[in-house]
């Protein structure tokens, strides 16, 4: 068995900069399609700062329940937004199989909630057993402790704060980490250093943060990985966690995202040529002026949109915002003896956590000019490490 891990930011910043790369501008064509279940919990929104960004357990993100408008809220409670949807993708080729095959999600999802068993088959029940919903934790709210104020968090997400508060002590009782009947290696501090989450001491969620989303999904359904890219499944487990801080300055306003992909196909089969790419369709405030470019003189190297014009329709009279994504740390593979990689915590010598490799931007139907200097704007930013 094999795992990969991914951990990148999205940071958002409210400057007006000009970009030392050739821009390049962006047409979308969107057509979500989602196979979001109604009979567990499965999404969740990531709102602890000054973020609103909605995340799915079928591997969707930054997404609007609504499939024609955008999910990435920024400032949180404006109305303002900067990002249609964004996902994971992977792809690479199974032992015995000629054709690539590719997962993940971006318009569609190629994923189901819940992990893969020992035989290779996906967890049963996977849109209706609440042990594959998605979980979301905070430091602040958890059974019995300190009544946190949740108005403004359960008025912006349509609920009550009864239905919220319950929520939070649900997911804080019943988080999935080691030691648990339902243990899915959700992060925890472990205050006692007994290796084991207990609900009545240790602390849920990624060590130090204020919010923590965590969920499993697998690709394992064919009629999901056909309707993504038309390929079969090729046994991935992924592990999500998504956490935020309650700060002010740039921690107030970026958010982080792991990844954990586990090779768990039946038997295990080898994959070969393994690709990752994170998927995003950035539409920053009015979509068809915006622009995109890669900075590889900051490190980690940097994927941005920036808004084409120095005012925005969405965003006037305030100066136009810009988005960006860095990936912090890649897949792990052999290096020379003096390299060191991190992974999931741990440090290994004489390996190397794989940078960024690519960038790039789709265009459809570039050039198709609403003014002689920009044309329709607004696309799916990518990069892939390899």
């Amino acid at each position: 068995m094999k795992s990969f891990l991914l951990i990148y930011y999205i940071i958002f910043l409210c400057i007006q900069t000009a970009a030392k790369e050739t821009p390049i501008q962006k047409q979308e064509s969107k057509k979500r399609k989602q196979n979001i279940s109604s009979d567990q919990r499965s999404t969740a929104y990531i709102d602890i700062n000054y973020i609103r960004a909605l995340q799915g357990n079928n591997g969707f993100s930054d997404f609007n329940i609504d499939p024609n408008k955008e999910g990435f809220e920024w400032p949180k409670g404006s109305g303002k937004t900067a990002v249609f949807q964004s996902g994971i993708l992977w792809g690479g080729y199974v032992q015995g199989d000629k054709q690539v095959r590719v997962g993940g999600a971006t318009y569609l999802s190629g994923l189901q909630p819940g992990p893969i068993q020992n035989n290779g088959n996906a967890a049963p029940n996977p849109n209706t057993d609440n042990k594959w919903r998605i979980f979301r934790v905070r430091s602040d709210v958890g059974p019995g402790g300190l009544t946190i104020d949740l108005t403004d968090e359960a008025q912006l997400e349509g609920i009550s704060t009864d239905v919220l508060r319950s929520q939070y002590e649900t997911d804080w009782n019943e988080w999935p980490a080691a030691g648990t009947s339902n243990d899915l290696g959700a992060p925890f501090t472990d205050v006692n250093l007994d290796g084991v989450y207990e609900p009545a001491i240790d602390i849920p969620g990624v060590p130090g943060a204020n919010q923590t989303i965590y969920y499993t999904a697998n690709d394992q359904d064919s009629i999901l990985t056909k309707k993504l890219y038309g390929t079969l499944p090729m046994g991935i487990e992924l592990h999500a966690t998504i956490w935020a801080y309650a700060q002010a300055g740039e921690l107030g306003s970026m958010y982080f995202k792991k990844y954990v992909m586990i090779n768990k196909g039946y038997q295990h089969n080898t994959i070969s040529g393994m690709l990752f790419s994170f998927w995003v369709d950035p539409d920053l405030g009015e979509a068809n002026n915006d622009l995109a470019g890669t900075d590889n003189n900051i490190p980690p190297n940097l994927i941005y949109t920036y808004n084409g014009n120095s005012t925005d329709a969405v965003y006037a009279p305030d100066v136009p915002p810009c988005i960006g994504f860095a990936l912090l740390q890649g897949p792990i593979v052999t290096g020379q003896q003096k390299d060191t990689a991190i992974f999931n915590g741990s440090i290994f010598h004489g390996r190397k956590n794989l940078p960024i490799t690519s960038s790039y931007c789709f265009v459809a139907g570039f050039p198709n000019y609403q003014d002689p200097t920009f044309g329709q704007a607004s696309g799916a930013t990518n990069f892939i490490i390899y």
